[in-house]
């Protein structure tokens, strides 16, 4: 979603199913080995400056951070404006907002095996044979990863961002993100959805402006609620999946969950309230289940993130990615990606993405 100042985007986990992909050269790497090999990073670009977007891949093995993988593979463009990306089975799947497309992806290679038209998706979350899209013209959609097709939709309401399945169902972060001069009114919820009916059977209650989702081993769904921009800030809720009640967890715009472990960057300017523009960036690791601060500063100083837009965690060995801005008022430069040990903070590599906005990343 376009919101001001280029808030929002999805962050992404490595999805262990069995959904499958069509055939391919080359075998895709098997769940029990995700987050071992590589890790493929989603460059957004800047859509209002003609800047498309690009996919590029980390070797965990050698090291080698290999740039604009997508197009030298397939000799195309990934296209305009990506703003989220899982890996379902084989395949990797990547919502294109201005292509107005979702494409299906080899794991192991990024060759295109398909794609299928979804009006500027925003969100991904995969379940039981089926991809599932929030989109911004206010739908959900249900595409089958078989056929790669839509078989179902459920209108939520304006400008759904966020998805997560969890505990047999869909649930999809409604912000209003347009409305600010309206505070955002027809959003502060989650939309519940059942599957395979496609019908929204409640509605939780969560914050203002609520953007991305993320889900805890026990259950927890996690909502960045993004406030005002002023005098609203921004907060993290929590529900658990197969309640229909939330609650503020901690202050934040950005997590993710690894384990009993919530990992929250707060990257807080005052646009609007009293319009100092100071800024307040800070990053905790929060227990999900005392929700006591764990450690005041999870990434250790001296080599921070320019401007942090993403963050994901590798269930594999712990260690933290966050997807960074070339700097707090560049988006058009190309960004960075950097990585910390999960155990000590400490910057293990910082590598320099071939586009700007570093949005989400995938573990193979």
């Amino acid at each position: 979603m376009k919101k001001m100042f280029q808030t929002a985007v999805v962050l992404t986990a490595c999805l262990l199913t069995f959904a499958a992909c069509a055939e391919e050269e080359t075998p895709a790497p098997p769940a029990e080995t995700c987050g071992k090999r590589s890790v493929v990073v989603f460059n957004q670009g800047s859509y209002y400056a003609g800047i498309e977007s690009t996919a590029d891949v980390l070797d965990l093995v050698t090291g080698d951070y290999r740039k604009n993988v997508f197009a030298a593979v397939n000799g195309q463009s990934l296209g305009a404006d990506v703003q989220a990306a899982v890996r379902y089975g084989s395949c990797i799947y990547a919502a294109m907002y201005g292509s107005d497309l979702v494409w299906q992806l080899d794991a192991a290679t990024l060759r295109i095996v398909g794609s299928t038209q979804v009006s500027q998706p925003e969100g991904l979350a995969a379940a039981d044979g089926f991809l599932f899209v929030t989109g911004n013209d206010g739908h959900v959609s249900r595409v089958d990863t078989l056929t790669f097709s839509v078989s179902g939709k459920a209108y939520v309401g304006p400008n759904p961002s966020g998805i997560v399945a969890a505990d047999g169902y869909i649930y999809a972060a409604v912000s209003d993100g347009y409305n600010g001069a309206g505070g955002y009114a027809d959003g502060f919820r989650v939309a519940k959805i059942h599957p395979r009916t496609m019908a929204v059977e409640c509605e939780i209650s969560v914050g203002m402006n609520p953007t991305g989702m993320a889900l805890a081993a026990d259950g927890s769904v996690f909502v960045a609620c993004q406030g005002n921009y002023g005098s609203v800030r921004p907060e993290i809720w929590r529900f658990r999946a197969g309640e229909d009640r939330a609650a503020v967890f901690c202050p934040g715009t950005k997590m993710a969950a690894h384990g009993d472990r919530l990992y929250v960057i707060y990257d807080y300017t005052d646009y609007y309230g009293e319009a100092t523009y100071e800024r307040e960036l800070t990053y905790k690791c929060y227990g999900i289940s005392t929700g006591r601060v764990l450690d005041e500063a999870f990434l250790a100083p001296g080599h921070l993130p320019e401007n942090p837009y993403s963050i994901a965690v590798n269930p594999a060995d712990g260690d933290i990615y966050v997807g960074s801005y070339a700097g707090q008022w560049d988006f058009t430069s190309p960004g960075w990606l950097y990585r910390y040990s999960g155990a000590t903070g400490e910057r293990i590599g910082r590598y320099a993405a071939s586009a700007s906005g570093t949005c989400a990343v995938v573990f193979n």
